[in-house]
């Protein structure tokens, strides 16, 4: 599957996806990570995806599926359909889909309005939903289930640290250290709450120092399948970290680290392409800055109307930077609308 969409092969794609919709869930699932870790058309992910959500598919598989569509829909800085796609895994499989919405929406790169923040706080600290039946055997179906009760403690505080409440994100930073021994993931939970709110408040090596704490290493799978354990959004912020503290070197290493790992991180692939583009562009290298732009704009090539203004800049730093017209107008590999919408 990733030979024929790296090589454009419209019919070996067509073969690879019909044995692809008869495969075991495991099989769709590696492929799919396979296809959006390691082609320059990662994107085309959401082919995939989309077989996932047949019926003859177990209820997790399909809300899965949905959840990277999600990721797929903000990769493309469509914010507004990420959400759709994640209200349609939710309408399956609620806790995941919640808490991944939580996730995302601490994202530096996005604006969540105030009362979006405070329904998802509200709803997390309701009592968890069952999760959906049947089970299944695939380890993705379970990877977050242990976690599942401190990782809705911990994304309230998260989401207050984003928009610099400053009680509240230390009330649930304290219960979380309170709750677990010096090594646990109670604390490093809390060390990120906290990382968020010194970021806030430009405390740039504060922040940097709590991110580095909030680290844990995980599982192969957990950090594959998982949202929360893949960090993707701690990398990306220890990328903003460094960038604001000038030391653009590792900067640039943390925006290459962020999106890897994970089907989930892909969404912070476009806009550390764009705070790379502009690092390069900084350092007087044309080259390297028209490269990561270019590329930026091939995943927003028409964001939502909230985000435009980010691929306005990088389109007037390419005729700034006197690229061809070409290299200025989207190329982007376009994803099918979401599920929910088409349904």
């Amino acid at each position: 599957t990733l030979l024929a969409i790296s090589r454009s092969d419209s019919t070996a794609v067509a073969e690879a996806l019909r044995v692809l919709k008869q495969s075991d869930d495991g099989t769709l699932e590696y492929t799919l990570a396979i296809v959006m870790q390691g082609s320059r058309r990662p994107l085309e992910g959401s082919r995939i995806a989309r077989l996932m959500l047949a019926p003859s598919r177990v209820p997790q598989m399909q809300a899965y599926g949905h959840r990277v569509l999600a990721a797929l829909q903000l990769a493309q800085g469509h914010w507004s359909g990420a959400k759709a796609e994640l209200a349609a895994a939710e309408a399956i499989d609620p806790g995941p889909a919640l808490e991944y919405h939580a996730v995302l929406a601490t994202a530096p790169f996005l604006t969540p309005s105030p009362t979006e923040v405070a329904l998802l706080q509200q709803r997390l600290r309701a009592p968890a939903p069952a999760p959906a039946a049947p089970t299944g055997s695939h380890p993705l179906f379970s990877v977050d289930s242990d976690i599942r009760p401190l990782a809705r403690a911990y994304l309230p505080g998260l989401l207050s640290a984003r928009n610099g409440h400053a009680a509240g994100a230390e009330r649930v930073a304290g219960e979380l250290e309170r709750s677990g021994k010096p090594d646990t993931l109670a604390r490093a939970f809390a060390s990120a709450i906290r990382a968020r709110l010194h970021f806030v408040l430009h405390d740039w090596r504060a922040a940097g120092l709590l991110l580095d704490s909030a680290r844990v290493p995980v599982v192969s799978i957990a950090s594959h399948v998982s949202p929360i354990m893949s960090q993707g959004y701690l990398s990306f912020l220890r990328a903003e970290t460094f960038r604001e503290s000038a030391a653009e070197d590792e900067a640039l290493r943390w925006y290459d680290v962020a999106w890897r790992h994970s089907v989930f991180n892909l969404v912070y692939l476009p806009p550390g392409l764009l705070r790379r583009g502009q690092i390069e562009e900084r350092r007087g290298r044309r080259v390297e800055a028209v490269a990561h732009y270019t590329r930026f704009l091939e995943f927003w090539a028409d964001p939502d109307s909230a985000l435009r203004p980010l691929a306005d800049s990088a389109r007037a730093s390419l005729q700034r930077l006197g690229a061809p017209a070409g290299a200025r107008r989207s190329l982007s590999l376009r994803a099918p609308p979401p599920a929910s919408a088409a349904l």
